[in-house]
């Protein structure tokens, strides 16, 4: 349609432009399907200990800037799970490669010859891997690639683990055509496609599962379509700021916050309210994520990361990271006592550690280029997936630990099992 093309152009111009975009890396023409990937929802990796998850809960589809935000599985006895299996994918020979690495010895296993965006169930007994034409799902029992699912886009997963949406057709923009279609996690089968809006920037579900929010980016005021998971129909759009796309929830549900161009909208989930736009005072790289505790969003811009009081909705004091330093990725420790920030694209990629009691920054830890982190659901071990390799770091020492070599290429995504 002319009116979608219209607003599709508008938006690529805007993501484009140099006051709010990440520089891109020197092969990024060459990456189209991590573009797609970041969206990240620029990844806000997200791995909470009162929401208890590892499980990825927003597909990116608007390339530019974005993160996956994820969440994990819950509290077995008041003990934290411990990760069995690490999946790294790297974009080897353009189909894609990703590679199973056990957790206790830090081996790879036999490569997988797919690749894409990942998502992992809630139990973390499947895991699905989109290219964008098609899903394919793999037992982690096994690391068997299973039976093609043929919807396109990329898969975003409930934390039920029952449904997941998939959305997007890897544009350089979004998804044109604004259609997500369900899919029951059951049987593999993809439902009947619903209409949201001309261009989706991401899907995200609120903790309880019972309802996805699916961003409708704009260079003019936005939308949030709410969509009621039980009979996937949509609802009435909430209006937010310009260019909102990622999404990141408090771990009780009850406040989504979505990120714009310079601002980010508190929405009230029980009545899908706006609150009063947050005005950043920086132009953000599209990474926001919740800690664990609740008490703090963050807000990724380049060379800073920005804390808001989710009970003032206030910006405080920005945390700097490094001159030109896009913060892109982010990772919490369990407890919510340590935060990680990666960057993907810009400078070699590093990961700094920042305590979130007092903002205080650690010293950086080099990973090289192509940046990109998950950290286990006991919180013990972060992994670092640079180019050709992955790094496993101490959380408790924040010191890398021996190089995981894999002559994969650049990595597309990292992502840890319970």
């Amino acid at each position: 349609m002319p009116d979608d093309a219209h607003l599709e152009n508008k938006l690529r111009g805007l993501l484009r432009d140099p006051k709010w975009s990440v520089p891109p890396r020197p092969d990024a023409q060459a990456r189209i399907r991590q573009a797609a990937r970041r969206q990240r929802v620029r990844r806000a990796r997200l791995t909470g200990a009162a929401a208890g998850t590892v499980i990825v809960a927003c597909a990116a589809i608007i390339p530019a800037t974005i993160g996956l935000l994820g969440r994990a599985p819950g509290l077995a006895g008041g003990k934290w799970p411990t990760a069995s299996t690490v999946y790294a994918e790297f974009d080897a020979k353009l189909t894609g490669t990703v590679v199973p690495i056990s957790a206790a010895s830090n081996r790879p296993g036999k490569p997988i010859h797919v690749g894409g965006l990942m998502a992992v169930t809630p139990d973390g007994k499947t895991l699905y891997v989109s290219s964008g034409a098609s899903t394919i799902p793999i037992s982690t029992a096994t690391n068997r690639p299973g039976k093609p699912i043929h919807v396109a886009g990329y898969l975003t997963i409930a934390p039920t683990g029952k449904i997941a949406y998939a959305a997007g057709v890897g544009g350089a923009v979004g998804s044109v055509g604004g259609k997500i279609t369900p899919v029951n996690l059951a049987t593999n089968r993809p439902g009947k496609p619903v209409r949201v809006c001309s261009i989706i920037g991401m899907i995200a579900f609120t903790p309880d599962g019972k309802t996805a929010y699916v961003s409708c980016p704009s260079t003019g005021p936005s939308t949030v379509i709410p969509i009621n998971t039980a009979t996937n129909r949509p609802g009435k759009p909430i209006h937010v700021g310009p260019g909102g796309r990622e999404i990141a929830f408090t771990p009780d549900g009850k406040t989504a916050y979505v990120l714009g161009v310079h601002t980010v909208t508190p929405v009230n989930t029980a009545t899908n309210t706006p609150g009063k736009p947050i005005r950043l005072g920086a132009n953000p790289t599209a990474l926001i994520a919740v800690n664990p505790d609740g008490k703090t969003a963050y807000v990724g811009t380049i060379g800073t990361v920005i804390p808001i009081s989710t009970t003032t909705n206030t910006p405080g004091k920005p945390i700097h990271i490094g001159a030109g330093v896009p913060a892109e990725e982010m990772a919490f420790t369990p407890d919510g006592k340590t935060a990680y920030v990666a960057n993907e694209e810009g400078p070699t990629g590093r990961v700094v550690p920042i305590s979130t009691a007092t903002s205080t920054v650690g010293k950086p830890i080099l990973i090289g280029v192509g940046a990109v982190i998950a950290i286990t659901p006991d919180g013990k071990t972060l992994y670092a997936a640079g180019q050709n390799k992955v790094v496993p770091i101490s959380t408790a020492t924040n010191r890398p630990g021996k190089p995981i070599r894999l002559p994969y290429g650049f990595p597309g995504g990292i992502l840890a099992t319970p």
